[in-house]
């Protein structure tokens, strides 16, 4: 049979939104990816994409009365993977149940979430503000959510003193997903993600701007250390997101004519693992124009 596995990317961009013509094939959303079978539905972070999605939700809640269950795997708990929170709408009804998913200890993503819907930046006091029955919880071991398996490792985030989780996301029906944060990550580290990810026919890379030695405007994208993981994972599809707000839509096309020329380097000098590689730049715009088939995964079981 059949199993047909939704991948949404309703937000792309780190540290802030990024609206306008600049960016109007990929978007401008912080972070946020939806990942649905059916049956249940992951969001992976909570920046501004994530309204899109609560706005559907709720509509569904109207129709049919049934209350809203949402999970949320966070990556990490800087600003824009959370700042989207308070404006996911079901998170004001006392009938949403919200499971908060990280591979890091309780305290510390309480203390994210609660910078994220402090009086400073919302008409919040906290999470306890929040009218939903929200449950933190950290992922030491592997945990089931229907027909889903999720496993998840903390690492160091390359760039800040906050730890950084990365996701294993296994479905029944054989789709093997790894989700990683990245930039500027070292032989060591990488090994490490390809250890924790091995098998995965899938991956999500959020690779995130860093500077090199020249300062800022001469920054990284990570994108060839996603690359690098990738072709020694041997995956078939690696999705790239986190676009920094200065990278426009023109360079990042040009990131990724770099990436496939080093494919075809590979691929000339017999690299198998590098001829069955597709990459991909995730895109809000065009998850907006096809909700139901975009980034669709199939595998028959």
């Amino acid at each position: 049979m059949a199993t047909n596995l939704s991948l949404k990317f309703l937000g792309v961009r780190a540290i802030h939104s990024s609206p306008g013509k600049k960016n109007q094939t990929t978007g401008g959303n912080t972070s946020c990816i939806e990942l649905c079978d059916g049956a249940h539905t992951l969001f992976i972070n909570a920046g501004f994409g994530i309204n899109f999605a609560g706005d559907l939700i709720v509509a569904k809640h109207l129709k049919t009365k049934t209350p809203v269950n949402a999970t949320i795997l966070f990556s990490d708990f800087l600003w824009d993977s959370i700042l989207g929170l308070p404006f996911f709408t079901p998170i004001h009804f006392p009938s949403t149940e919200l499971d908060v998913l990280t591979g890091i200890p309780i305290e510390h993503a309480q203390s994210g979430l609660n910078d994220a819907s402090s009086p400073l930046f919302s008409p919040f006091n906290g999470i306890e503000g929040f009218r939903a029955a929200i449950s933190i919880r950290t992922v030491n071991e592997a945990m089931t959510l229907g027909a889903w398996t999720i496993k998840a490792l903390a690492m160091a985030h390359p760039l800040t003193p906050y730890p950084v989780t990365l996701w294993r996301l296994t479905h029944d029906s054989g789709r093997d997903i790894g989700i990683v944060m990245l930039s500027d990550t070292d032989k060591k580290s990488r090994d490490a993600i390809a250890c924790f990810l091995d098998g995965c026919s899938t991956l999500i890379c959020a690779a995130s701007t860093s500077p090199n030695k020249d300062g800022w405007d001469c920054h990284r994208t990570g994108f060839k250390d996603a690359l690098a993981i990738a072709l020694q994972l041997r995956v078939q599809d690696l999705y790239l997101t986190q676009f920094h707000p200065c990278m426009t839509d023109v360079l990042l096309q040009r990131e990724l004519l770099g990436l496939q020329a080093v494919l075809s380097s590979n691929i000339k000098n017999g690299d198998s693992s590098a001829a069955n590689l597709k990459i991909h730049l995730g895109s809000e715009i065009s998850a907006a124009l096809t909700p139901a088939i975009s980034c669709n995964l199939k595998r028959t079981a």
